[in-house]
């Protein structure tokens, strides 16, 4: 049953949703733009910090496209199942990385020498 309240719990929801999605799409662009230009600050929250490294601002960036596509139409779906698995493809590389069971240096892909040069990773 349909009522006012509930719609507007999920018009709240849907803003809330592109809202997340907005803020991670941008922190992903301002971390890639802090390691492109060698913008410490935009490379953590606070100085002295670890970094976020460039791995894990294009997951943000992914997280954030596949949120703002979440309340589209339904022709978007796709997309956001494929990024959403994409997503989950970067976790299991990075999560193997940890255990050692293997190193695919991903780190260094967008920025070979910045991140080699950073004494936190």
């Amino acid at each position: 049953m349909k009522t006012a309240a509930n719609d507007s719990l999920l018009a709240f929801c849907e803003k809330w949703v592109r809202t997340c999605g907005a803020l991670s799409l941008c922190t992903g662009l301002l971390v890639l733009l802090g390691w492109a230009f060698e913008i410490d600050t935009l490379k953590s929250i606070f100085t002295g910090l670890a970094t976020m490294k460039p791995i894990t601002a294009i997951g943000f960036l992914i997280l954030g496209v596949s949120l703002w596509n979440l309340n589209s139409d339904s022709r978007h779906h796709k997309i956001t199942q494929c990024l959403a698995f994409l997503l989950g493809g970067i976790g299991l590389a990075v999560f193997g990385t940890y255990l050692g069971l293997f190193n695919l240096n991903y780190d260094t892909w967008l920025f070979p020498d910045a991140v080699r040069n950073t004494d936190d990773l």
